[in-house]
């Protein structure tokens, strides 16, 4: 009874032992699992964090694509505005030396008027058209200096706008070589994630994010300067529009100064003349006189009546010339308003001196249609001068005795009368019959 008690404590003690074993197991087992969960749940977290740095990186590459797209299309139109510039400031030359050529013609013109005025300085109407073609050689002059100063100021914003496509351009460069660096960090970052390493994807992915940075500043040089090239492009075509209108100025002022000119001309022609006449009254027997007289007054009558008709055609052109001139005073008026617009929008100085320059141009244009405008009221003012009768409609009888009696008076009245006036007389004393004494 005892031994069976014994075998059974025995087995039963056994029994317990290999329970607490398999228990000891178990715990063993537990552990294990639980360190297993563990590394499992550090290992998704590292994944969480590598697929995140990722996904920041790949954004990251995108950004900086946007941004090397937009550099590169503000660089594109940067070029676009610079080469515009650059045509502007060519044609702004060309015009501004088109300018010198005419006022050259209009200041030539004007030294001959002066000379035919040198001859005949007591001839009002010789000096007075002289003194209008030197005024409009002055205007066009005038208006050179300000198509070169235009032409000066588009040349300056042609260079700022290259200079600022340079920039541009740079810019653009320095944003693909950011948007390459992003790219190749995110391709990092990717490889990274999927093999877990989070503090190397992490890393790519602020790599990723400092090339994007990086691109977006230079997007946003590039978009800076392409602003620069369009506010350069448009004070150089302003100034271009000034030297267009300048040489405007100028060509209508080389019109009026050879206007001026012709009338100068023939007015000094119409003196010599005069003179030639008076000359042929005084010599020569009275038959001689009587019938030169006759034939150089019916001359001068008939030129009298042409030089009035072109007196008249003068007149129109003078007018249309004042016209002409008052339209591009408008004009630059206009464009001087438009200039300093664009001044007051912008501290510049380039596009404040364009603006100066207009404003000197639309005064320079005032000037010139003032001018313009006095031509105009000589040129009809001679037009309406009365035109002698012609000697073929009257009829008279010539006193030969009184012929002879002209040579004797002649140096009285050329020292005191104006030789028109002289003419006149011996006209009137040709064609008069004389006063005879009453017989006693």
């Amino acid at each position: 009874m005892a031994t069976s008690a014994a075998s059974v404590a025995e087995s039963a003690n056994s029994v317990a032992s290999s329970a607490a074993s398999v228990a000891s197991s178990a715990a063993s087992l537990a552990n294990e699992a639980n360190s297993v969960a563990k590394s499992a749940a550090t290992a998704a977290s590292t994944a969480t964090a590598a697929q995140s740095a990722a996904d920041e990186a790949a954004s990251a590459a995108s950004q900086a694509d946007a941004n090397n797209s937009n550099a590169a299309s503000q660089a594109s139109t940067a070029s676009q505005v610079a080469s515009g510039a650059s045509q502007a400031a060519s044609q702004a030359d060309k015009t501004a030396s088109q300018a010198s050529s005419t006022a050259e013609k209009a200041q030539s013109v004007a030294t001959n008027a002066g000379s035919d005025a040198a001859k005949y300085p007591n001839n009002s109407a010789v000096t007075s058209a002289a003194s209008t073609a030197s005024s409009a050689a002055s205007v066009a002059q005038s208006a050179v200096s300000t198509a070169s100063s235009a032409a000066s100021v588009a040349a300056s914003q042609a260079s700022t706008a290259s200079s600022a496509n340079a920039v541009a351009s740079s810019a653009a460069t320095v944003a693909s070589n950011a948007n390459d660096i992003a790219s190749s960090a995110a391709v990092a970052a990717s490889s990274y994630a999927q093999a877990g390493d989070s503090s190397a994807a992490s890393s790519a992915a602020s790599q990723a994010t400092s090339a994007a940075a990086v691109a977006s500043s230079a997007q946003a040089v590039a978009s800076s300067a392409a602003s620069v090239a369009q506010s350069a492009s448009e004070a150089d075509s302003s100034a271009a529009s000034v030297a267009s209108s300048a040489t405007s100025t100028a060509s209508a002022a080389n019109e009026m100064a050879s206007s001026a000119a012709a009338a100068t001309s023939r007015a000094a022609a119409a003196q010599s003349a005069a003179d030639k006449e008076a000359a042929m009254n005084q010599a020569g027997d009275a038959a001689k006189t009587a019938s030169s007289a006759t034939a150089t007054t019916s001359s001068a009558a008939t030129q009298a009546t042409t030089d009035a008709s072109a007196a008249s055609s003068y007149a129109k052109t003078a007018s249309s010339a004042a016209t002409a001139i008052g339209s591009v005073a408008n004009q630059s008026r206009s464009q001087a308003s438009a200039v300093a617009n664009l001044a007051s929008k912008t501290t510049d100085a380039t596009v404040a001196s364009a603006a100066s320059q207009a404003a000197s141009a639309a005064s320079a244009a005032d000037s010139a249609a003032s001018v313009a405008s006095s031509a105009s009221a000589v040129a009809q003012s001679a037009a309406k001068l009365p035109a002698p009768p012609l000697l073929k409609q009257m009829r008279c009888t010539v006193r030969p005795k009184l012929l002879n009696q002209l040579p004797r008076f002649m140096p009285h009245w050329q020292h005191r009368l104006p030789k028109l006036v002289i003419n006149q007389l011996l006209i009137h004393m040709l064609l008069r019959p004389p006063v005879l004494p009453a017989k006693q």
